[in-house]
């Protein structure tokens, strides 16, 4: 597992989500460029990123751990499940079932 920090995924949105929000916001351009121009600018902006997006997705080997679920998760001093897979993750016990409980 990865930090959130380390996704190369999430990094390229959040470029692409800055640049197509500069696009939007900055208007300074559509009247220097034809509006034909201008428009498919912007339709491979959006391409480029459902498509990067996509193929980052599918080149994704790790997950993204999540670091309050995680120290929840695996016992005490194992980081990496995958590298402690034989390792059993302990259970609470369960109380015992009185013949009393479940009959009212």
């Amino acid at each position: 597992m990865k930090k959130w920090w380390k996704s190369s995924t999430l990094w390229f949105h959040t470029v692409m989500t800055t640049l197509s929000t500069a696009a939007a916001s900055f208007t300074f351009l559509q009247p220097v460029l034809p509006v034909k121009t201008y428009a498919i600018a912007q339709f491979f902006l959006a391409l480029v990123q459902t498509a990067g997006g996509m193929l980052l997705r599918f080149a994704t080997t790790e997950n993204i751990v999540d670091q309050r679920k995680a120290d929840v998760l695996l016992p005490a001093g194992i980081t990496d499940r995958r590298a402690h897979a034989d390792t059993p993750v302990p259970t609470p016990p369960t109380p015992p079932v009185t013949p009393t409980q479940g009959m009212g």
